[in-house]
């Protein structure tokens, strides 16, 4: 027969050996419960109907975003334990975020970080909505580009803006078919 007490030190002996545990015997990330600001965020973007992903992989790496939305390439993250010295709050939370943050930059991505407080408030939701409105633009297909492809369409933007402005040079230029005065302006 089980008692109180057996099973008072049995809870006792289990919490015990929790603290113990190494962080590399905890769960990872991916496969963490959500928190209840990331369940109040998600409840919030339903209720506006906004097509999102959760625990998005947005590189190479293990990297995830809390929420994405990629044809935009929004991502927003919920940075908990600020106030508690958890772990985005200590030096080594802060440089891994740093690195992923960057990284995501690199990549052409805004990323949106906010706390517990911003989620509550509704901060982080308006937040996401305004970036999600400008990044979509008047026209949804709006096409964003890396360094090396904006770097050809820009030469060839410039190509084609220099031979329109030759073109309206050579016709200013060429004596005037009617005979009338020449009233064009010097490009």
């Amino acid at each position: 027969m089980t008692t109180v007490k057996g099973i008072k030190s049995a809870v006792d002996l289990f919490l015990a050996k929790e603290a113990k545990r190494k962080p590399r015997d905890r769960v990872p990330a991916a496969q963490r419960a959500r928190s209840e600001h990331e369940a109040a965020f998600e409840l919030q973007l339903r209720a506006e109907r906004l097509d999102y992903a959760q625990e998005y992989r947005f590189c190479e790496r293990m990297w995830r975003f809390d929420f994405a939305f990629p044809a935009q390439k929004v991502a927003v993250e919920i940075e908990g334990g600020i106030w508690t010295n958890g772990r985005h709050s200590r030096g080594n939370g802060m440089e891994s975020d740093m690195r992923k943050y960057n990284r995501a930059a690199s990549l052409g991505w805004i990323v949106l970080r906010g706390s517990p407080a911003m989620v509550q408030s509704l901060e982080l939701l308006n937040a996401t909505k305004d970036v999600l409105l400008e990044r979509r633009g008047d026209d949804a297909g709006k096409v964003y580009l890396d360094g090396e492809a904006r770097a050809v369409v820009q030469d060839e933007l410039n190509k084609a803006g220099r031979a329109i402005i030759d073109s309206l040079r050579e016709r200013q230029s060429a004596p005037p078919s009617n005979g009338a005065g020449n009233n064009r302006k010097e490009i």
